[in-house]
């Protein structure tokens, strides 16, 4: 290549001369970057849980807090162990999926009732009052566990307690313990599946069963036909069974409050 200037002199520039010395440069500057790169990653530690090695070698400040009375100043200097920190992220991991489990698990609740009146969800009550009564009835439903968990189970179907105890009341008069197969009738109260005889499980599984048929029956009930009506059309062959189920259910409201 020739280059001429104002002089008309002219100079002979080798190409392949400048080609070799801009890839001396490119590589240079390449090397370079590399090794910035390289060490800036090995400086960097970041604490993760898949990283123990990095993790164990660094420190986490957290929840320091000196108050000094002279200056009014504070500072955060407290120093934790990476095994300390690593348990208390994975703690605050843990709470958080558990209450988001808690909050799926209560809209789920809500919307399988939805269909119910306010007055048939679940509510807290007082338990004294109302084991009082079931105590004077001499029922074994006021011993546990059988108060226990079908008020558990009442929460865990977001029903008002006063039903479930309402339906054993008329099915089985609250269970008397004088009564001679009282601890095999306690399994089975609501006489879910025909009859305590035919089926007999426990006082959970029976709980479980009649919450889920109360709420399945109560569906697409006309807002102007009372919900033990309505229930009654498939859950006892007794047509008055509803008259003894909400009287029984009227008489326990007056025994205990709800909070």
């Amino acid at each position: 290549m020739v280059i001429k200037f104002m002089n008309k002199k002219s100079i002979k520039i080798d190409v392949s001369h400048n080609l070799v010395l801009y890839l001396i440069i490119y590589i240079v500057i390449f090397a370079y970057n590399v090794c910035y790169v390289v060490n800036f990653n090995k400086d960097l530690s970041v604490t993760t849980f898949n990283s123990k090695l990095s993790y164990e070698s660094s420190k986490a400040k957290l929840l320091s807090f000196i108050s000094n009375e002279r200056t009014n100043d504070a500072s955060f200097d407290f120093v934790l162990e990476n095994k300390e920190f690593y348990n208390y992220c994975l703690n605050k991991t843990q709470a958080k999926h558990i209450n988001l489990y808690n909050t799926q698990d209560e809209l789920e609740k809500q919307l399988k009732t939805a269909h119910l009146p306010d007055e048939f969800k679940y509510k807290v009550i007082d338990q004294i009052s109302l084991r009082e009564f079931l105590k004077s009835r001499g029922s074994i439903l006021s011993e546990e566990p059988y108060f226990s968990v079908i008020i558990n189970t009442s929460k865990d179907f977001n029903l008002n307690p006063l039903l479930l105890f309402a339906i054993a009341g008329q099915e089985q008069s609250f269970v008397p313990k004088e009564s001679k197969n009282a601890v095999k009738i306690a399994n089975n109260p609501y006489n879910v599946f025909n009859s305590w005889q035919n089926y007999n499980t426990d006082i959970e599984d029976s709980s479980r069963i009649a919450s889920r048929t109360v709420i399945n029956l109560s569906k697409d009930r006309p807002s102007n036909i009372d919900l033990f009506i309505w229930i009654n059309r498939k859950y006892s062959e007794d047509k008055d069974w509803h008259y003894g189920v909400r009287s029984i259910y009227e008489q326990l409201k007056t025994y205990t409050t709800f909070f």
